[in-house]
Parts: C-alpha cells; structure tokens; sequence
C-alpha cells in the first residue's frame, strides 16, 4: 500500500519550531529580567513592556496557531470506518482544535497589553485546548498502533489547563509554561507517530 502523507507531522513539526523560534527572537528583545516564576509567555508580547520584541511573539503565535489547525484536521488520517464513537470522538477533537487555534490567534491579536480581551481569549484557547487533546486521546484510543505513553501523555496536555484554572488564581505563571510545553510536546509526538505509521500503511 502506498504511504500516506503525514499531515500531522508536516504541521505539527512547524507549529511546535515556528512557537520556539519566535519565543526566543521575542525573548531576545525583552528588557527586563524574565522567568517562570515571575512571568506568563505572553508577556513576550507586551507592546509596553517590549516594544521590540512583542511583534515577533505575536507573529510565533498566529503563524503556530494555524499550523496548529492543520494538525488537528490532519488527525482526519486515523478516521476509522465502522467505529461511530471513535468518528464521533474525533470530530469533537478537531473541531474543538479549531476553535482553540482560532482563540490562540484571538489572544495574540489582543496582548497582554489590552488585559480584559487578552485574558478572555487566552482562557477560551487553554480551555478549549484541554477539551480538544483531551478528545483527540479518546478518539486516538481506538487506533492500535497508538502507543498507550503518548496516549497518557496526551491526557496530561488535556488535563493541565484545567489545573490552570484550578490552581492559576495565585498567578502560577511556571503552570503555564508548562501546559505549553505538553501542547508542543503531543502535537511533535503524534506528528512523528503518524508519519512512522504512514511510511507502514
């Protein structure tokens, strides 16, 4: 059988590079002393606070965002026929995918800057977010060459935001860091995962 192209790796891989790089130009720019345990991402994008250096954060994001979209309807290649829950549980996923990327791009669009519209949309994106690795997991369950480790490890970049939310009131800022780094984590993982799998198909 001839191998399939590899959606979630051709988009998965750039949105997890396109995020880093940018986050580093940005961070390269930024004046002031910078950490987890003091400051959220998206400072990087303050207008105020980093004049030089917000533009670069804030094109990572978009540009990671709709490669991010991409991923998700690339999960579309682990479609199984004649399993109604697994379709179901899938198209959850992907349009929940949709929605966070668009929301990501919201937030980006709106810095820290702009406090109430930028807060808003980054906690639609980390909700939605955890909704939507969090279905992709339910959904990708049903595949038997998935791995249970990237399935448990998608349950934690499913479950984090909720921790956010849960623990964040006190401006845990290092939660975040970390709830990103499992997002860019799982879409490299899964990415890698389909493409190995589609050069077996």
């Amino acid at each position: 059988m001839k191998p399939r192209f590899s959606i979630c790796f051709y988009s998965g891989f750039p949105a997890a590079v396109i995020y880093i790089t940018f986050t580093i130009l940005a961070y390269t720019q930024y004046p002031l002393p910078f950490t987890p345990l003091r400051n959220w991402l998206s400072d990087l994008g303050n207008q105020i606070d980093n004049p030089q250096g917000a533009a670069f954060y804030q094109s990572g994001v978009i540009l990671a965002a709709l490669f991010q979209a991409v991923w998700f309807l690339g999960l579309s290649q682990w479609r199984l026929e004649h399993a109604l829950a697994h379709q179901r549980l899938l198209a959850v996923a992907q349009l929940s995918g949709l929605l966070a990327s668009f929301a990501l791009i919201m937030s980006a669009l709106n810095p820290i800057n702009t406090p109430e519209i930028h807060s808003f949309w980054s906690q639609v994106h980390f909700m939605i977010s955890g909704i939507a690795f969090g279905f992709s997991v339910a959904a990708l369950r049903y595949h038997p060459r998935f791995s249970t480790g990237i399935l448990y490890f998608g349950m934690g970049a499913g479950l984090l935001p909720f921790f956010m939310f849960a623990f964040g009131k006190g401006q845990i800022y290092w939660l975040e860091w970390i709830a990103v780094g499992f997002f860019l984590l799982y879409i490299l993982i899964v990415g890698n995962t389909s493409r190995s799998i589609s050069r077996h198909a």
